[in-house]
């Protein structure tokens, strides 16, 4: 994000693109500030459930569900929310989104699977 954002300010453009339009123009720095708060959390969700799973915690599998099911609607969210009949985020951040999210689902089917130390010979 922050490459993009110091270079071609790809939704900055997307943003003055979209309503220019219609009259006024949102600050372009809201978009960024949500997608950094957004992917920021995730971060700090999934150094806790690291944290966990090295710990062997109880908890840490029904936390990375909850994390994963929180963040990937809100991936969902961003990948399909539209204004004036086209997609607030530009199509490349979207795929980014749209493929975070099934990363996650991936993640969680292979949290959810009995590990060897379960399995009984």
């Amino acid at each position: 994000m922050a490459i993009d954002q110091a270079t071609i300010n790809s939704i900055r453009a997307h943003v003055i693109d979209m309503y220019t339009p219609f009259g006024t123009v949102p600050d372009p720095m809201i978009p960024w500030l949500f997608l950094y708060a957004t992917f920021t959390a995730a971060a700090i969700c999934w150094a806790v459930a690291l944290w966990g799973t090295l710990r062997n915690a109880r908890w840490t599998r029904l936390f990375s569900t909850v994390v994963f099911l929180l963040g990937g609607a809100l991936l969902l969210f961003l990948f399909m929310v539209s204004e004036h009949g086209t997609a607030i985020l530009p199509t490349a951040w979207r795929i980014v989104c749209l493929c975070t999210a099934i990363y996650g689902a991936v993640v969680m089917f292979v949290a959810w699977l009995p590990t060897t130390d379960h399995i009984r010979a």
